[in-house]
């Protein structure tokens, strides 16, 4: 139980900046294309 509770904080730390990162990342992507999209446009 214990180590449960050590660790399950843990991996969320360790999950969640990297979550935040990919929608980052995916947002950004989602972006940069509409800009090319409405450059061809």
């Amino acid at each position: 139980m214990f180590s449960w509770i050590v660790t399950c904080p843990l991996t969320t730390s360790i999950l969640l900046p990297s979550s935040s990162t990919l929608s980052i990342i995916s947002l950004h992507l989602w972006y940069v294309q509409i800009k090319i999209i409405y450059k061809f446009v």
